[in-house]
């Protein structure tokens, strides 16, 4: 990065990777008339420095598919009607573990550098997860 002549083309790749490939970035320079060396160098460079972030809305994807497993797996561990006193603790124990889980696959990414955008996502998946279930069993307390 030092050399000055790649300085346009880290430009160029930092305005236009949110919206192309770096392959198709490079095709362009390579038309431009940059020379295939130094385009490939400063790719590299480029890829090292700043990790691809995930893109879409994840963290809703994530909370949406949070919710739907302790929904489900609610249904299918409720006990016998004399234990419908205590159904609220299932939930929230499925919460806790599921958030658990989740905690522990983030902390896993966080050994490649290429998957460190995604733990911010699986750790906003979870808050939003988490603060949907606390406002349900929150409203579904006050309520009961």
């Amino acid at each position: 990065m030092n050399d000055p002549s790649s300085e346009p083309i880290f430009d160029y790749l930092r305005k236009n990777s949110q919206h192309s490939s770096l392959a198709t970035l490079r095709g362009e320079l390579l038309e431009y008339g940059y020379d295939r060396a130094t385009v490939d160098r400063a790719i590299a460079v480029y890829r090292e420095q700043s990790p691809p972030a995930p893109r879409g809305p994840w963290p809703l994807w994530i909370a949406a598919f949070n919710s739907v497993l302790a929904i489900v797996l609610t249904m299918l561990l409720s006990g016998s009607p004399s234990q419908q006193q205590y159904w609220i603790f299932g939930p929230a124990i499925l919460t806790f573990l599921i958030c658990l889980g989740e905690l522990f696959i983030a902390f896993l990414m966080l050994i490649p550098r290429d998957t460190r955008p995604w733990i911010g996502v699986l750790l906003q998946g979870i808050g939003l997860f988490a603060g949907a279930a606390v406002i349900v069993l929150g409203g579904l307390c006050f309520v009961g």
